[in-house]
Formats: C-alpha cells, sequence, structure tokens
C-alpha cells in the first residue's frame, strides 16, 4: 500500500520519524560488529541479500570527499553503504542497508555463496551450515526486538 501525504512537510516529517525508528532500534552484539568491509546478509520472505559494506579507503578513492563525509555520517547511525548481491542481480548493485536488518558473515562463506552463484540451494553443506547459523541469529534477535 502506498502512503499518500498532503504537504511536502507531512512527508518530510514522515520521513524523519521512520529514519529515527531505524536508528534507534535495539542491535545484537554482532550487529554493532558490523562496519567498514564488512560481509553481511539480509534475510528476506523470498530472497537472501548478501552484502558487502564498501571499505573507507575504497569510498574515498572513488568519490567526491563531501559524498564520504555524507556517507560516513549515515554509518554512524548503522546505514551500511553496501555492494548488495543475489539471485535477482548477480554483478551486484549499490545500496544503503541498515544494521538492524543485517547479519555478519565471515569472508569464506561470503565467496562461497559468491561462487555458488548466490544460489543458496547450491551450497556445499558447510556453507549451509554456516548460513543456518546466520538465519537463526538474525531470527533470535528478530523474535526477542520486535514481537
Amino acid at each position: 500500500m502506498t502512503e499518500r501525504f498532503d504537504s511536502d512537510e507531512e512527508f518530510i516529517a514522515a520521513l524523519r520519524e521512520s529514519r529515527e525508528s531505524v536508528v534507534n532500534r535495539p542491535l545484537a552484539a554482532e550487529q554493532e560488529a558490523i562496519g567498514w568491509g564488512a560481509h553481511a546478509v539480509r534475510f528476506m520472505d523470498s530472497l537472501v541479500v548478501f552484502a558487502y559494506v564498501l571499505d573507507l579507503p575504497t569510498l574515498r578513492a572513488q568519490e567526491d570527499r563531501e559524498v564520504v563525509d555524507n556517507l560516513a555520517l549515515a554509518h554512524n547511525d548503522g546505514f551500511m553503504w553496501c555492494m548488495c548481491y543475489s539471485t535477482r542481480v548477480p554483478d551486484g548493485e549499490y545500496g544503503s542497508l541498515h544494521r538492524s536488518v543485517l547479519w555478519p558473515l565471515t569472508d569464506r562463506t561470503f565467496t562461497a555463496c559468491r561462487t555458488a552463484g548466490w544460489d543458496i540451494n547450491a551450497l556445499p553443506q558447510w556453507v549451509t551450515d554456516s548460513m543456518k547459523f546466520a538465519y537463526d541469529g538474525y531470527r533470535n534477535y528478530v523474535a526477542e526486538n520486535y514481537r
């Protein structure tokens, strides 16, 4: 359902409220540890998104200072600037994901998922076990904080 607003001010107020609710979400220790250069996963109903949080030196080399400063401020509020991969976008696309919707992955697990074309049904057993462990951690976090 699309929300409609009667004025720009009403729209901006709704955006601020939405942002504040995300920024103020409690985080698990595992989520707090997600930072520059980390690998993470977002579990969605019909899609698993794998994220690489761009590292600061790469951003500084690719973007002008004002953009990097703004991304760093957003990062401090939990908004990670990522390259996001999935079976729908196997070559990746840039996006901002909040720590509260992410769960960390090891570099080794992330690489194995890339090798499998991001297809969770094509993973070796050790990676399936690692992904299940990540999913269980995220599911427990959600159950404790949002139900």
